[in-house]
């Protein structure tokens, strides 16, 4: 669906998706959290500034794309890998009831991992 709305700009979300999973996978649970978060406003940033120096409403035009997915993208991954750090680099105790229910105690698949990434609802 990512393609035939966005073309090859739909490439940017899985390039983020896929930095996003390397840094999860090879990052320690205690501070995984900043690097996911650092790399993907990176993305975001570097996306948001493309659209702002490409003249993306040339002659009156507006032309589709990518920075909404892409700034959802960013707020669902940031939220995996701070569930990652609550489920896997903290204490029980220390976490409030609303982390408890939302922590990931083990790194996903990579299928799951991208389904999640993926997925256009809720």
């Amino acid at each position: 669906l990512g393609f035939f709305c966005h073309r090859s700009n739909f490439l940017v979300n899985v390039f983020s998706s896929a930095i996003t999973y390397v840094l999860i996978r090879s990052i320690s649970p205690a501070k995984v959290q900043y690097y996911v978060f650092g790399s993907a406003m990176g993305v975001l940033t570097i996306v948001h500034a493309h659209r702002a120096f490409s003249h993306a409403h040339r002659n009156g035009q507006y032309k589709l794309d990518i920075s909404g997915s892409v700034m959802v993208l960013t707020q669902r991954l940031t939220a995996l890998a701070f569930s990652i750090h609550d489920g896997m680099g903290r204490k029980a105790e220390e976490l409030s009831r609303e982390q408890e229910e939302q922590c990931v105690r083990r790194v996903p698949s990579v299928l799951e991992f991208f389904s999640y990434a993926d997925r256009k609802s809720g």
